[in-house]
């Protein structure tokens, strides 16, 4: 394939989970040096556009289109910098969906155990068993 321009590099990066394909498309852009020189760009501008999402967020309200794009450019830029960081983010992302299952799986065994549903407990009671189950850990 003649494939010599950035913009043809880009098209032609497979379908891939959106993550995973940030990833790539990142790697491509810094291949021609358009990249931070060093870990301060990148975790700049994730609390950059987290303040953008914020103010978006604070104008526009929830589901909001405009809104939709600020958390797609914060997402973009925490791709970033876990590539800065050597960190996988679909990898990084997966591990803590699992622990975030796990702490869950125990805090209903916790509240089963007291007789109480967790449907039925406040944020604050919540709380309590979720920190009891990450101490666990």
């Amino acid at each position: 394939r003649n494939i010599s321009t950035l913009s043809e590099k880009l098209k032609n990066i497979p379908r891939l989970p959106a993550l995973m394909r940030s990833f790539k498309v990142q790697e491509k852009a810094a291949e021609i040096g358009f990249d931070w020189d060093d870990i301060s760009g990148p975790s700049d501008k994730v609390a950059e556009e987290l303040v953008e999402v914020m103010e978006s967020f604070n104008t526009f309200g929830p589901g909001h289109t405009h809104t939709e794009e600020e958390i797609g450019d914060l997402f973009f830029a925490v791709v970033n910098l876990s590539r800065f960081l050597k960190v996988d983010p679909e990898v990084a992302l997966g591990k803590t969906i699992g622990k975030f299952t796990k702490r869950l799986e125990k805090m209903e065994l916790m509240a089963e155990n007291m007789g109480i549903q967790m449907e039925n407990m406040s944020l604050d009671e919540l709380d309590v068993l979720w920190d009891k189950a990450k101490s666990e850990e």
